[in-house]
């Protein structure tokens, strides 16, 4: 009886783990299809980018306006749902306007010590 209780835990193990792996990879196959054109995604080497259109395996990805890149569909890692009103994205910045609370810049910049020492 000990000896069949080894081998039987491992085929259970063996189980468990072969059925996991199958529905991370539905899963993923899922994530995948789902990313339709104008759906923003993160691809496996961290670019982030607007689908502009599939063609079968083939992603056309919008990474800056007028720069597109070809991926493969595999290379989907992350669709990035929709970002709600008010949030610029980075495709938007011409017609965009700049929220009141923004962080703007100084408009000149402060004195150098360097010039002031030479003025002395």
């Amino acid at each position: 009886m000990e000896t069949l209780f080894l081998p039987l835990m491992l085929v259970a193990l063996f189980f468990v783990m072969s059925t996991q792996k199958k529905k991370q990879a539905s899963a993923l196959a899922a994530l995948r299809d789902s990313a339709k054109e104008g759906a923003e995604i993160l691809t496996t080497s961290g670019l982030y980018g607007f689908v502009s259109a599939i063609e079968g395996d083939i992603v056309w990805l919008e990474i800056a306006e007028d720069v597109e890149i070809r991926i493969a569909k595999a290379a989907i890692s992350k669709v990035i749902t929709p970002a709600p009103d008010g949030v610029v994205r980075s495709t938007d910045l011409d017609t965009a306007e700049v929220a009141d609370d923004t962080i703007r810049p100084p408009e000149d910049p402060p004195d150098d010590p360097a010039d002031a020492d030479k003025d002395a």
